[in-house]
């Protein structure tokens, strides 16, 4: 999913800078980094489960993020959104506002928000 991004197409002219394969203990996640302009990183994990412990003492809540479900948090005056694509969830950090999530959830599921 996330090697196909192409970096006209997200928000803010964010980079692909770098990919790892990272052996966690819910499954083998794929870890993401991008950069944007004023060089602030942007995380996307792939995984194949909900990770709720993750941001276990950030506010946090449960949405609809251009029409799919999403749980976006808050922590350290930044966002972060979990949701579930396909068969396993992605999980953007690093976000700035929430129509950054929106572009977020928009471009890599691929939907319009026309539902």
């Amino acid at each position: 999913m996330f090697g196909q991004l192409q970096h006209a197409e997200l928000p803010g002219d964010i980079e692909l800078k770098s990919v790892y394969l990272l052996k966690m203990p819910c499954c083998l996640c794929i870890q993401s980094v991008y950069e944007r302009p004023d060089r602030e990183r942007v995380l996307l994990f792939e995984h194949a489960e909900e990770q709720p412990g993750w941001f276990a003492n950030c506010p946090a809540i449960n949405t609809s993020c251009n029409g799919k479900p999403a749980c976006v948090i808050q922590c350290d005056g930044e966002l972060a959104v979990t949701w579930k694509s396909d068969r396993r969830y992605v999980t953007v950090v690093g976000a700035k506002d929430l129509e950054e999530v929106t572009k977020f959830v928009t471009f890599l599921d691929g939907t319009d928000g026309k539902t």
